[in-house]
């Protein structure tokens, strides 16, 4: 006997509203795991691996918005780059 492809997001449509969330469907579960691991910088080649996509391209097409957002965090001080590094006692 066959698996019906639904049939994950119907079980999961009965565990949530049983809990009284909103609807997700298994396919919301696997984007949010994507970008809870970029957002906590797994390395890209790891969660494009770990999410079965061919390559790393199709992950950074498909997140493209959470490396943004976390490069917007990095602001360079040019002062901090330049000055030696002292090592603290």
């Amino acid at each position: 006997m066959a698996l019906n492809p639904n049939s994950p997001n119907h079980a999961l449509r009965r565990i949530t509203q049983r809990l009284g969330l909103e609807r997700v469907r298994v396919h919301d579960l696997r984007h949010s795991y994507g970008t809870l691991c970029l957002a906590r910088r797994v390395p890209l080649e790891v969660v494009s691996e770990r999410l079965g996509h061919a390559n790393p391209t199709i992950t950074l097409n498909r997140y493209r918005h959470v490396l943004e957002e976390e490069r917007r965090g990095w602001v360079m001080n040019l002062e901090e780059l330049v000055k030696p590094n002292r090592a603290k006692a």
